[in-house]
C-alpha cells in the first residue's frame, strides 16, 4: 500500500442514465405553452395520453413539438426523441380547458342600460368556446348594453357599445382648425355616434353638409 499513491480531482461531473421520459415535464411544457397565446389564463389539460416509452437506448435529448398548440380543445402533438441508437417520435394527445377571470352579470341588463361597477363580478369562467375578447373591469364601466344580457351571463366586448355622444337631430358644436387657429360653430348632427365616429352634420348658417368626428359629447371637428 506504502507504493499505491491516489490523485484526486478538484471537479467532477455526473451524469444519470436515463430511458424513460417524465410526464410532469410533458404537461409543463404544454401548459406553458397554451398560456402564452392567453395572458392571464389557467390552463387545465384533460384526457392527456403519452405512451409509455421505455428503452434499453439510453435516450439523449426529449423534444415536445407545441407549435401546433393554438389554445383550447384537443391537441395532437408530436415528441421526438433522440436515443444512442438513432432518432424517433411518438404522438402526446389530449385536451385542453382554458379558464380566465371574466365579468359575470349580476342582474338583468336591459339593451341600452349603462353598466355601473355594481352590475357585475369578476368570476373564474370557461373561455373554451369564446370567439370575443374579454372586457377588463375599467372598459366595462361607462359602456352600453348593445342588447339584454341575463343574470350570470358572462359579458363580452360584443356585448357592449360606446354610449352615444350625438343624436340625429341634436344640436352640436363645430370644431374647425388646429390648437394654434381654431375656429368654433354650431350645427346640427344628420346621423348619431359615439366618440370617435365620423358622422354628417348640417352648418347651422350655410346649410353646408360636412362629416367630422365626435370628439367630445355633442361636440364635432369637422375633416
Amino acid at each position: 500500500l506504502q507504493q499505491v499513491s491516489f490523485s484526486i480531482p478538484e471537479s467532477f461531473s455526473l451524469r444519470a442514465r436515463r430511458n424513460y421520459i417524465y410526464p410532469q415535464d410533458i404537461k409543463r411544457s404544454i401548459i406553458l405553452s397554451a398560456q402564452a397565446t392567453c395572458r392571464p389564463c389557467d390552463v387545465v389539460i384533460d384526457d392527456i395520453k403519452i405512451p409509455d416509452v421505455a428503452t434499453r437506448n439510453e435516450i439523449m435529448s426529449v423534444d415536445l413539438d407545441t407549435t401546433s398548440l393554438k389554445g383550447a380543445g384537443g391537441f395532437l402533438l408530436p415528441l421526438n426523441m433522440e436515443t444512442s441508437q438513432g432518432k424517433s417520435s411518438v404522438w402526446v394527445t389530449g385536451r385542453l380547458t382554458v379558464f380566465k377571470m371574466a365579468p359575470v352579470a349580476k342582474r338583468l341588463i336591459q339593451m341600452n342600460e349603462k353598466l355601473t361597477a355594481a352590475d357585475f363580478e369578476l368570476k373564474r369562467v370557461n373561455i373554451n368556446f369564446t370567439r370575443d375578447g374579454i372586457p377588463t373591469a375599467s372598459e366595462l364601466t361607462g359602456k352600453i348594453a348593445s342588447h339584454p344580457i341575463s343574470y350570470g351571463q358572462t359579458i363580452f366586448f360584443a356585448d357592449l357599445k360606446n354610449e352615444l355622444a350625438a343624436k340625429r337631430g341634436e344640436i352640436v358644436k363645430l370644431l374647425l382648425g388646429d390648437k394654434e387657429f381654431e375656429v368654433s360653430s354650431q350645427g346640427t348632427a344628420e346621423e348619431q355616434g359615439a366618440v370617435g365616429d365620423v358622422i354628417k352634420v348640417k352648418v347651422s348658417d350655410s346649410q353646408k353638409l360636412m362629416s367630422g368626428v365626435l370628439v367630445d359629447k355633442a361636440v364635432v371637428r369637422i375633416q
